[in-house]
């Protein structure tokens, strides 16, 4: 399971279960957007652009308080500044973490309009 913690986002909409969901789901977008990128741009040796890519995505994932996830993009970004992407195995676990994590979210979105619902 991935880590996810929504009370940053909980508190900043309170009780505005559609605002928070579109929120939630546009920074998974950007997230799955640059996971991507990096699958991308590292199987073309692009440091630069992996660098940009996993920065980005380390960032959406800590709005959303998912660490495992910024945590790995954290270590791709690192090692695209030093100019060796050659990891396989951590550049192949990102989209699986980022996976996890946007079933996480999207499951949590589930629960809150089903709970609204039920009010």
């Amino acid at each position: 399971m991935s880590s996810f913690d929504p009370a940053l986002a909980e508190e900043a909409f309170e009780d505005d279960v559609e605002g928070l969901a579109a929120f939630l789901r546009s920074v998974l977008v950007r997230l799955v957007e640059n996971c991507e990128r990096v699958q991308s741009l590292a199987t073309s040796g692009d440091t630069d652009g992996v660098r940009a890519a996993a920065h980005a995505a380390k960032g959406s994932a800590g709005h959303l308080g998912g660490k495992e996830v910024e945590e790995i993009a954290s270590r791709i970004e690192l090692a695209a500044r030093d100019g060796t992407i050659e990891d396989a195995k951590v550049i192949a676990e990102f989209p699986r973490r980022v996976s996890a994590l946007q079933e996480t979210v999207e499951r949590y979105i589930r629960e809150r309009e089903a709970q609204r619902g039920s009010s």
